[in-house]
């Protein structure tokens, strides 16, 4: 993985992410704006909801942190016996893979909420489904 097309805050939060989650693969897509495009695969979920492992993808601005990381992708088959409702969104693809949005957006940003941070949100929120 090459950072060196990214912003210094952008590489910084993948760094971050790579230290936080050592045993997942963290894949980068460039965007060519000094952001990126990101995916952290094998979460580990405990949600009786939902399958035992997914990835997560998200896009990180070029504005960075003073933007929100939103909306976030997963599996398209994380829902398991159960419809895909709102605030999750079936039929979307993210870096070429079909995918399940997740739409946790912050009503308000706070430039402190790093994007591992906001990851960890993510998978509360997925573990209390």
């Amino acid at each position: 993985m090459t950072t060196a097309s990214l912003l210094p805050t952008v590489a910084g939060a993948i760094g971050e992410l790579q230290a936080e989650f050592p045993d997942a693969t963290v894949t980068i897509e460039p965007d060519g704006q000094g952001g990126a495009r990101v995916c952290v695969d094998l979460i580990v979920l405990q949600s009786a909801r939902f399958q035992p492992t997914t990835w997560i993808g998200f896009y990180i601005t070029f504005l960075y942190p003073n933007s929100d990381i939103y909306p976030h992708y997963v599996r398209p088959d994380l829902v398991v016996n159960g419809a895909v409702t709102p605030p999750l969104h079936a039929n979307q693809q993210f870096m070429g893979r079909s995918a399940i949005m997740v739409s946790r957006r912050n009503q308000v940003h706070d430039p402190s909420e790093t994007a591992v941070l906001k990851l960890h949100k993510i998978i509360a929120w997925l573990n209390a489904q």
